[in-house]
């Protein structure tokens, strides 16, 4: 009879994945994954296979979580561009303390991982055309109500949005100054006329 399994597998998961965001694929080791789960090495063999599949899996809860958050902060509001401004603002918020920001987790494998990790591009990829969708359909109900201008296709204009987003969050990674945040978030702001 096999043993019941003793930790909650959803919260070791969510333990990694914040070890992986914080740390980034290649400087989180066995070791440090176990601690943060708080589970021997064979049930993490076990229960997740490798740490390239518990990773792949604390990617995709990362990102689903994102999509979530997103969606419904574009649809919860008429004006995407309030709606992409409270984002921003969320997105680039500062770390608290001493502790370096931690950037956008998608962001961080795309430049780390997806070079060279073709199922990883894959998933770095797909979630990026999710959430253009998500962009180009807030863009097409507010230019439907006259809210923005018919300046620019909805479906370029979430392009580019998904890409102004990660590069903010990149700067937030790499530390730079707020103003320099602001002054970018500003030019993407811009472009929602």
């Amino acid at each position: 009879m096999a043993r019941p399994r003793e930790f909650d597998e959803g919260e070791a998961i969510g333990h990694a994945l914040n070890e992986f965001w914080r740390h980034g694929y290649e400087a989180t080791s066995l070791e440090r994954l176990l601690a943060a789960t708080q589970i021997s090495k064979s049930s993490f063999y076990h229960s997740f296979g490798s740490k390239a599949e518990l990773f792949a899996a604390a990617l995709e809860i990362y990102q689903d979580g994102q999509l979530s958050e997103i969606g419904e902060c574009l649809s919860g509001e008429a004006d995407p561009r309030r709606a992409l401004k409270q984002l921003i603002a969320t997105f680039t918020r500062p770390a608290a303390g001493e502790e370096k920001a931690w950037g956008c987790l998608t962001c961080n494998t795309a430049v780390e991982l997806a070079p060279h990790d073709p199922a990883i591009a894959k998933l770095v990829g797909d979630h990026h055309r999710r959430l253009e969708k998500i962009f180009a359909k807030a863009f097409e109900r507010a230019q439907k109500a006259k809210l923005m201008a018919h300046t620019h296709d909805s479906r370029a204009l979430a392009s580019f949005m998904v890409a102004a987003l990660s590069g903010l969050q990149v700067l937030v990674r790499a530390g730079a100054d707020r103003r320099r945040i602001d002054a970018a978030a500003n030019i993407a702001l811009a472009a929602l006329q």
